[in-house]
């Protein structure tokens, strides 16, 4: 009897949610319509004509998964209105609703990624006169009712936290043997699972941003700039920064630094006033004073009050950096942060350092590497020359049918049989002797020895002088042939 009650304000509870899930549904599907027909349309129309004020690709990258996002919404929408029609006492069911959402999810992911993209990109073609021009018709479209393009293309990226915690307290009060627990516990997951990464996203986007805004303000000494080297790293994200009064080592003086904190680096720079391009503004830089590495910190300590200066003291070999903080709150953020900062630069280290001298990965590696660097060393010095203990496979000489050691199953042909020769005319049968022609010879490629080589003789011609000179197999006998020759001329 207990129960009973418990179950009726469940199911009205239930049934309240349901209702305002609804109803904004209705919302949000009717404001996706007006940003499509009020901002899309127009523009994407305009984009392919001849004298456009935006390209198609801008019109994609600004309103991104709009296209995929909006059917899906009015589908979930359709479903909801099916599903609220039932009865007060019957079961409501609402979980398997956002089965069709659930395929969509990974589209609202990256519009989100792509909304602080389009501002810039909005920005961009508003200096244009025509594009503001016809923007500015187009933003004036009575049906808008005053509101503008951010305020309808913010909603798909406020609609999953929505989603989330409507769907939270539907899942709250639904009891286990609810025909509805475990659709709902499923679209609680994906739902959470979307919400997630879209947050990550943006918090990605927003420190990329930040990393990029303080390198664009840096000036960077020579004698630094190869230890910074670029900013922006995959890895590296944007803790916290403040102005504190900083000195070094024992030293009386103070001065104000602003201080930049990361994950795995602190940046100690000085604020200097520059001239801007507006001459009543002054645009604000920083010069780097000085970069500490967080994973060569050996030992940060903080005071036990704001009495005792310096509150924060960062030892770095044989330096120390101090920082004179009055406020111990501020005094407890900045070290538990650095702290963390510093844990995490060190475990990136030596994760970096097991990745390089892991034995089980790199160096047996290498080891392959090296055997396999050692036995074609002593495949090419076997094939310079067969040694006596190598044995030799001989196969039958195509052009001659001599017996030579087979180049492709043990090593390659001696030099004596076979010359390497990109004309085959090289290749001569060293068994037989070169027939004698009544040709005369005068210049040659192959130069002095083929002259001497025998008396008028023809040879091929040949790249390989080396090649040309082995043929000889008689020297001297040309020679006496070619001295009485000239004698009898």
């Amino acid at each position: 009897m207990s129960d009973e009650p418990d179950f009726a304000k469940m199911r009205k509870k239930r049934r309240r949610v349901a209702q305002e899930l609804l109803e904004t549904e209705e919302a949000y599907v009717q404001n996706l319509d007006l940003l499509k027909s009020s901002f899309y349309e127009p523009l994407f129309e305009n984009s392919k004509n001849p004298g456009r004020v935006i390209t198609t690709d801008d019109v994609r990258t600004i309103f991104g998964s709009l296209n995929i996002i909006l059917p899906v919404n009015k589908l979930l929408l359709a479903e909801l209105q099916k599903r609220l029609q039932v009865a007060e006492p019957d079961f409501l069911i609402i979980g398997d609703a956002f089965e069709t959402l659930a395929y969509c999810l990974k589209s609202y992911t990256a519009y989100c990624n792509d909304f602080e993209n389009t501002r810039h990109i909005l920005a961009r073609l508003k200096k244009n006169s025509a594009f503001a021009t016809f923007f500015e018709d187009i933003s004036s479209n009575k049906t808008l009712k005053g509101k503008t393009i951010f305020d309808l293309m913010i909603l798909p990226v406020q609609r999953i936290p929505r989603y989330r915690m409507l769907l939270a307290e539907l899942y709250k009060n639904t009891w286990e043997d609810h025909p509805d627990f475990k659709p709902l516990s499923e679209a609680c997951r994906n739902v959470n699972e979307t919400a997630q990464s879209v947050e990550d996203s943006q918090e990605k986007y927003a420190n990329i941003n930040k990393i990029i805004a303080i390198q664009q303000d840096l000036k960077i000494p020579r004698k630094l700039e190869k230890e910074i080297g670029t900013l922006l790293q995959a890895d590296r994200k944007f803790s916290m920064e403040d102005v504190l009064n900083c000195s070094e080592n024992e030293s009386q003086t103070i001065a104000s630094r602003k201080v930049i904190l990361f994950n795995d680096i602190l940046l100690v720079t000085k604020v200097t006033l520059e001239k801007s391009k507006d001459p009543k503004k002054k645009k604000e830089s920083l010069k780097v004073k000085k970069i500490i590495h967080l994973n060569q910190v050996t030992n940060i300590i903080k005071s036990s009050s704001i009495d005792k200066q310096p509150a924060i003291a960062i030892f770095l070999g044989n330096t120390q950096l101090n920082f004179h903080i009055e406020n111990q709150k501020q005094t407890d953020t900045w070290y538990n942060t650095l702290a963390a900062c510093r844990t995490y630069a060190l475990q990136k280290k030596e994760m970096n350092d097991r990745s390089t001298k892991n034995p089980g990965t790199t160096d047996h590696k290498r080891d392959r590497w090296t055997l396999k660097r050692k036995k074609n060393s002593t495949l090419n010095a076997t094939n310079i020359g067969a040694t006596k203990e190598s044995p030799v496979v001989e196969s039958i000489n195509p052009l001659y049918g001599q017996k030579v050691p087979n180049r492709r199953q043990s090593q390659l042909v001696d030099e004596d049989f076979v010359k390497k020769s990109p004309s085959m005319n090289a290749m001569v049968d060293p068994t037989k002797k070169a027939k004698a022609y009544k040709m005369n010879t005068t210049e040659s490629e192959s130069g002095q020895e083929v002259r001497t080589a025998q008396k008028r003789k023809l040879f091929s011609r040949s790249t390989s002088v080396d090649a040309l000179c082995k043929i000889a197999q008689t020297p001297r006998k040309a020679s006496k042939d070619m001295t009485a020759l000239n004698e009898d001329e």
